[in-house]
């Protein structure tokens, strides 16, 4: 137990130097500059990309824009110049016509006859289908009263037919009624 109560003593007694805590401060405060210096150096590589991105991403969308205005202006330019060829058509059929009125305005005044005489044409006939028509339609009227009047004439003539049937007396009901009236009945 003695040498355990000197090992005690002399830890008691000697007490630590401030070099030995800088024997291994030094180190920890090394890694910790290099541990920062890593990871600033790692931040701003980072940084660094994301702001190269950020710039080729804006470049793009620059580029994008100035494609879509490319793209818009070519449409309208397509599209105004096939309206400008509709257009231009147009006025040029306009002009052919106004020539050709111009140059047929007795043959216009013949057409305006022949189509009068074609329309006096046309009434007559669209009269004569309506006077068919009545006609047709009194001659379906008259028939169908005569139809109307045979039925009931048919039907007065079977009621009375079934009534004579009724009245008249069969030969043998003319026989049984003379052998009764014989035998007395």
């Amino acid at each position: 137990m003695t040498g355990l109560m000197t090992i005690v003593a002399q830890a008691s007694q000697s007490q630590p130097s401030p070099m030995s805590y800088l024997g291994w401060l030094l180190p920890l405060v090394v890694i910790g500059i290099v541990v920062t210096f890593v990871w600033n150096s790692l931040i701003s590589v980072a940084v660094y990309r994301m702001s190269k991105t950020d710039r080729n991403i804006e470049s793009l969308q620059a580029n994008l824009h100035e494609m879509a205005n490319k793209l818009v202006d070519a449409r309208l330019r397509a599209a105004t110049h096939e309206v400008n060829n509709h257009v231009q058509s147009l006025v040029t059929v306009i002009d052919d016509l106004k020539a050709r009125l111009a140059d047929n305005e007795d043959g216009l005044g013949a057409l305006s006859g022949a189509g009068h005489s074609i329309e006096k044409d046309l009434i007559r006939s669209v009269d004569s289908l309506k006077e068919y028509v009545r006609t047709n339609a009194a001659e379906k009227r008259a028939f169908e009263d005569f139809c109307k009047e045979t039925r009931t004439g048919r039907e007065s003539l079977l009621q009375a037919l079934a009534k004579l049937e009724r009245q008249v007396v069969t030969s043998e009901d003319l026989k049984r009624i003379l052998q009764e009236v014989r035998h007395g009945g």
